[in-house]
């Protein structure tokens, strides 16, 4: 086996089996996963929200569980650290 040969076959398996890793997670059934979904017609719009896991801050107000939020509005932002068009809206969010 030549030396090039050498790297080529694994390199070629790698792609193969990225590949065939991505076909199976865009076939997935999204609602194996919890009965989530991402189909825009199927959003839960105006169902209960479900628990709030990973909040790490929140604004105008010291954290709340469900319980605390039953029958009001909450409007969720999530944004990234370094996201400029993000932080610009926290002061809208704040008010």
């Amino acid at each position: 086996m030549s030396a090039r040969l050498r790297y080529v076959v694994p390199a070629v398996v790698l792609v193969m089996i990225s590949v065939g890793a991505v076909l199976v997670a865009a076939s997935t059934n999204p609602d194996r996963l919890g009965g989530r979904s991402t189909d825009p017609q199927n959003l839960p719009v105006g169902k209960p929200a479900g628990p709030l896991v990973g909040a790490t801050a929140w604004i105008n107000s010291p954290p709340l569980g469900p319980s605390d939020l039953a029958g009001k509005v909450v409007v969720y932002d999530f944004l990234t650290y370094s996201c400029v068009n993000c932080v610009r809206t926290l002061p809208y969010v704040r008010a």
